[in-house]
Protein backbone atom coordinates (compact mmCIF):
# COMPACT_ATOMS: atom_id res chain seq x y z
CA UNK A 1 0.00 0.00 0.00
CA UNK A 2 1.31 3.76 -1.23
CA UNK A 3 -0.20 5.39 2.06
CA UNK A 4 1.25 6.39 5.14
CA UNK A 5 -2.24 6.97 6.76
CA UNK A 6 -5.62 7.01 6.42
CA UNK A 7 -5.15 10.62 6.19
CA UNK A 8 -2.97 10.59 3.30
CA UNK A 9 -5.20 8.07 1.24
CA UNK A 10 -8.57 10.56 1.59
CA UNK A 11 -6.08 13.40 0.35
CA UNK A 12 -4.70 11.35 -2.42
CA UNK A 13 -8.80 10.17 -3.24
CA UNK A 14 -10.35 13.78 -3.00
CA UNK A 15 -7.59 14.87 -5.43
CA UNK A 16 -8.07 12.00 -7.72
CA UNK A 17 -12.08 12.16 -7.54
CA UNK A 18 -11.80 15.88 -7.66
CA UNK A 19 -9.84 15.95 -10.95
CA UNK A 20 -8.13 18.61 -8.90
CA UNK A 21 -5.31 20.03 -11.17
CA UNK A 22 -1.43 19.71 -10.52
CA UNK A 23 -1.26 23.23 -10.40
CA UNK A 24 -3.53 23.75 -7.86
CA UNK A 25 -2.01 20.17 -5.77
CA UNK A 26 1.07 22.34 -5.56
CA UNK A 27 -1.12 25.41 -4.17
CA UNK A 28 -2.07 23.25 -1.28
CA UNK A 29 1.31 22.26 -0.35
CA UNK A 30 2.61 25.32 -0.71
CA UNK A 31 -0.12 27.02 0.79
CA UNK A 32 -0.03 24.54 4.29
CA UNK A 33 -3.89 24.02 3.69
CA UNK A 34 -4.07 21.70 6.51
CA UNK A 35 -4.38 22.00 9.60
CA UNK A 36 -3.22 19.96 12.39
CA UNK A 37 -4.08 20.40 16.66
CA UNK A 38 -0.46 19.01 17.34
CA UNK A 39 1.58 21.06 15.96
CA UNK A 40 3.28 19.66 13.63
CA UNK A 41 3.45 20.84 9.88
CA UNK A 42 -0.05 20.29 8.20
CA UNK A 43 1.40 17.93 5.34
CA UNK A 44 4.19 15.96 7.77
CA UNK A 45 1.97 12.85 7.76
CA UNK A 46 1.09 13.18 3.99
CA UNK A 47 3.98 11.18 1.84
CA UNK A 48 3.90 13.31 -1.31
CA UNK A 49 4.69 17.01 -1.09
CA UNK A 50 3.43 17.99 -4.48
CA UNK A 51 1.64 17.36 -8.03
CA UNK A 52 5.10 15.76 -9.22
CA UNK A 53 5.57 13.50 -5.93
CA UNK A 54 1.81 13.04 -6.06
CA UNK A 55 1.26 11.24 -9.22
CA UNK A 56 4.54 9.93 -9.00
CA UNK A 57 3.38 7.62 -6.02
CA UNK A 58 -0.42 7.37 -7.95
CA UNK A 59 1.61 6.14 -11.17
CA UNK A 60 3.02 3.25 -8.44
CA UNK A 61 -0.32 1.67 -7.97
CA UNK A 62 -1.27 1.25 -11.52
CA UNK A 63 0.63 -0.35 -13.66
CA UNK A 64 -0.72 -0.01 -17.27
CA UNK A 65 0.75 -2.86 -19.79
CA UNK A 66 3.59 -1.30 -21.61
CA UNK A 67 3.48 0.06 -25.27
CA UNK A 68 5.49 -1.31 -28.27
CA UNK A 69 6.35 0.86 -31.12
CA UNK A 70 6.81 -0.75 -34.64
CA UNK A 71 6.19 0.16 -38.59
CA UNK A 72 5.10 -0.68 -41.48
CA UNK A 73 6.24 -0.25 -45.20
CA UNK A 74 3.61 1.25 -47.40
CA UNK A 75 3.34 1.85 -51.18
CA UNK A 76 2.39 5.61 -50.91
CA UNK A 77 3.49 5.92 -47.12
CA UNK A 78 6.77 4.78 -46.02
CA UNK A 79 7.92 3.41 -42.66
CA UNK A 80 4.37 4.11 -40.94
CA UNK A 81 4.63 3.57 -37.21
CA UNK A 82 2.36 2.41 -34.59
CA UNK A 83 1.60 1.74 -31.34
CA UNK A 84 0.14 -1.31 -29.78
CA UNK A 85 0.54 -3.77 -26.12
CA UNK A 86 0.26 -7.07 -25.65
CA UNK A 87 -3.17 -8.24 -25.60
CA UNK A 88 -2.63 -10.99 -23.11
CA UNK A 89 -1.58 -8.19 -20.90
CA UNK A 90 -3.89 -5.83 -21.46
CA UNK A 91 -6.98 -8.15 -21.05
CA UNK A 92 -5.29 -9.32 -17.47
CA UNK A 93 -5.22 -5.77 -16.60
CA UNK A 94 -8.73 -4.89 -17.62
CA UNK A 95 -10.33 -7.97 -15.28
CA UNK A 96 -8.76 -6.62 -12.04
CA UNK A 97 -9.49 -3.31 -12.47
CA UNK A 98 -12.62 -2.78 -9.88
CA UNK A 99 -14.64 0.13 -12.07
CA UNK A 100 -15.20 -2.78 -14.66
CA UNK A 101 -16.55 -5.92 -12.44
CA UNK A 102 -20.05 -5.19 -12.61
CA UNK A 103 -19.93 -4.26 -16.04
CA UNK A 104 -17.99 -7.48 -16.93
CA UNK A 105 -20.28 -11.12 -18.07
CA UNK A 106 -19.22 -14.16 -17.46
CA UNK A 107 -22.30 -16.33 -18.49
CA UNK A 108 -24.56 -16.12 -21.61
CA UNK A 109 -27.80 -14.70 -21.84
CA UNK A 110 -31.00 -14.61 -24.36
CA UNK A 111 -32.37 -11.50 -24.31
CA UNK A 112 -36.20 -10.78 -26.17
CA UNK A 113 -37.98 -8.30 -27.44
CA UNK A 114 -41.53 -6.96 -26.49
CA UNK A 115 -42.88 -9.46 -29.02
CA UNK A 116 -41.03 -12.43 -26.90
CA UNK A 117 -38.56 -12.18 -29.89
CA UNK A 118 -35.18 -13.10 -29.23
CA UNK A 119 -32.43 -10.37 -29.98
CA UNK A 120 -29.11 -9.76 -30.12
CA UNK A 121 -26.76 -7.05 -28.67
CA UNK A 122 -23.74 -8.61 -27.24
CA UNK A 123 -21.63 -11.13 -27.77
CA UNK A 124 -22.73 -13.30 -24.40
CA UNK A 125 -26.43 -12.73 -26.46
CA UNK A 126 -25.38 -14.80 -29.43
CA UNK A 127 -26.02 -18.46 -29.72
CA UNK A 128 -22.63 -19.50 -29.81
CA UNK A 129 -22.34 -19.06 -26.39
CA UNK A 130 -24.70 -21.10 -26.16
CA UNK A 131 -23.49 -24.00 -27.87
CA UNK A 132 -19.50 -24.11 -26.41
Amino acid sequence: HPFLNPRDYKVARFFTLSKVPKTRIDDFFRDNILSTSAGDPPTSRISYKSAYTFYKQIAQIVTDPAWTTDSVEYTLRPKGEFYYRNIIEYIQYLLVQRAFVPHIVWEPVKVFNKDSERIYLELNTTSWWWDE
